[in-house]
C-alpha cells in the first residue's frame, strides 16, 4: 500500500474482497482497493502485484465464510468452488 509495506500471500484462485466485490485473488490489479480487518471496513490500494512459488497450502473454513489472512479481510472459498 502506500501507507505502508503490507503483502497479502494467497493463491491466485482464494477468493478475496477486491474493490468490495469477492473475486479471485488472481484478477487482482495496480489500483485496486482491498478492505483491511482493522473492524472498520478501510480499504487500502494495490500499488503491486506479483507472484510467488511457496510451499504450503491452507484451506480452512469458517461459519461465516470470512478468514483474515496478512490483516486483509478476505474469503474461505477458491474460485475453484463456483459453478
Amino acid at each position: 500500500s502506500e501507507s505502508g509495506e503490507r503483502a497479502l500471500r494467497v493463491s491466485s484462485d482464494h477468493m478475496i474482497y477486491i474493490n468490495g466485490l469477492l473475486k479471485p485473488a488472481g484478477s487482482v490489479q495496480v489500483g485496486d482497493f482491498l478492505i483491511l480487518a482493522a473492524g472498520d471496513a478501510q480499504q487500502v490500494r494495490v500499488d503491486k502485484v506479483s507472484m510467488v512459488r511457496d510451499a504450503g497450502l491452507y484451506h480452512p473454513h469458517t461459519l461465516q465464510g470470512n478468514l483474515v489472512v496478512d490483516g486483509i479481510l478476505t474469503s474461505c472459498y477458491t474460485s475453484l468452488l463456483h459453478s
